[in-house]
Formats: structure tokens, C-alpha cells, sequence
């Protein structure tokens, strides 16, 4: 997958898509952190996954925790375990998808 693909094309998407839930990602002490809010009434269970793609939007490492559980009016994160200096020139995108069907919650989030 190339970093300019829109990946949201590629399913049939929920008509509950994205709702109630918003996705921000930061670089916070040289790691990329992935924060998903709940704003919903409803617990959602959350994969955060963070991409690194190189300068040719070729994917050069990923990161994955399916354990998480975003709680009405919420937030849950995950701090990521590599650094953004280890992949200079990179490009960092994390996504927030359903840990049981894998079809993506929100659009991705981009940090630099």
C-alpha cells in the first residue's frame, strides 16, 4: 500500500462509521502516540495501528495493539515503541480499525 492510497475505498463501510469516535495522533518525546475519543454512548473496541512509510510511500514498519477499549466519553492512547529519529525522512500514519473485522473506525491520522 502506498502512503497516497485512500484505504477508507477499499470496504463497504458501517452507516455508524466513525461516530461517536475521533482519532488524533502526535509525536510526543520522539514517539508517535495514537489517541482515540469517545464521544458515544456506547465501549468500542479499538486496534491502533501506527504505519511508517519511507519517502516512495513504501511501508517500512508497523506497530499494532488490538487490546484496547475506548470507554464512553473517553480517550484510551498508546505511546508507540519506536522512535521517529530511527526513521528519518519518514512519514508516520496511524489508523483506528475494528479489532474483530479489521475494517477501519476513522480515517488515518498523519504526524510528521
Amino acid at each position: 500500500m502506498h502512503f497516497t492510497e485512500d484505504i477508507h475505498n477499499s470496504y463497504l463501510l458501517p452507516e455508524t462509521y466513525g461516530q461517536g469516535l475521533s482519532l488524533t495522533s502526535t509525536i510526543t518525546g520522539g514517539r508517535v502516540v495514537g489517541s482515540v475519543r469517545n464521544t458515544g454512548v456506547e465501549n468500542t473496541p479499538v486496534m491502533l495501528v501506527a504505519a511508517v512509510y519511507d519517502g516512495a510511500g513504501k511501508m517500512v514498519h508497523v506497530e499494532i495493539d488490538d487490546g484496547l477499549v475506548a470507554n464512553n466519553y473517553q480517550t484510551v492512547s498508546r505511546t508507540f515503541g519506536f522512535t521517529t529519529s530511527d526513521y528519518p525522512g519518514c512519514k508516520f500514519v496511524v489508523f483506528a480499525w475494528n479489532p474483530d473485522t479489521y475494517v477501519p473506525l476513522l480515517p488515518s491520522s498523519q504526524v510528521n
